[in-house]
């Protein structure tokens, strides 16, 4: 069975028009329709019963948020998101966050598809380079530490990498653990030409296919378009070992 995963930074719901307008995210992830989205820059003013909340339980996402700061208003929250349409085990998130710069966190979850355990983090990583090159570091030692013990063998990392230049740069240390996708561009929404977000795996997946999406909506609800793959978790337990 394919497993469609997405990625999508939503820049706290202000669009190109400079509207603040939830509505409109929610109508652009209906479209994108993946039994796994990652979500950057999401703002929710309640941790338990928040409008976006209640919109993906409704549509039988089960969801995931880390704080990473203070949201914009009084009492709101800021950080990532995952909806996750598979059931979901929460992990304690990693803390990427760099002396003097904006605080960020990685978010870490565990999902189980056909018997089989996968897990998914979400980042979103720093602008200054020597923070990302800190970032992914941090990341590859988390990796590294998930490839001994009782975890998944299968591993999903999506996010917006702020990675302007092409080739491996600055996340290096990412390509020691993943396999990166060659992303479509998806930064700026209405006219992309830089691949910021993307989506990496690690273990016995295999990759079918991915897209930008674009639509009306996509190149006004936000500032990035999402990127979405589809995938097939090869049975481990078939193999005889892990991959």
């Amino acid at each position: 069975m394919i497993l469609t995963v997405a990625t999508w930074n939503i820049h706290a719901g202000i669009g190109r028009d400079r509207r603040l307008d939830l509505a409109r995210i929610w109508r652009v992830i209906e479209l994108i329709d993946a039994d796994l989205i990652g979500l950057q820059e999401v703002v929710l003013t309640d941790l338990h019963d928040d409008l976006l909340i209640r919109w993906a339980q409704a549509a039988g996402y089960a969801t995931h948020f880390v704080t990473t700061r203070a949201g914009p208003l009084p009492g709101s929250y800021f950080g990532n998101m995952l909806l996750s349409r598979l059931p979901l085990t929460e992990q304690p998130s990693l803390d990427l966050s760099v002396p003097g710069r904006e605080r960020r966190q990685l978010l870490c979850a565990e999902v189980t598809h056909q018997s089989q355990r996968l897990a998914i983090w979400v980042a979103h990583l720093g602008l200054k380079r020597w923070e990302r090159r800190y970032q992914v570091e941090r990341i590859h030692a988390h990796a590294h530490a998930h490839r001994a013990g009782d975890h998944p063998t299968h591993r999903l990392l999506i996010g917006d990498f702020n990675e302007w230049w092409p080739g491996p740069g600055t996340l290096r240390s990412l390509h020691q653990s993943f396999r990166r996708l060659n992303t479509p561009a998806s930064f700026p929404a209405h006219r992309p030409f830089m691949a910021l977000d993307a989506i990496w795996l690690a273990g016995a997946i295999e990759f079918i296919r991915q897209d930008a999406i674009d639509h009306p909506l996509v190149r006004i609800a936000s500032d990035h378009r999402p990127i979405r793959a589809q995938i097939v978790l090869a049975d481990t337990s078939k193999l005889g070992s892990h991959a």
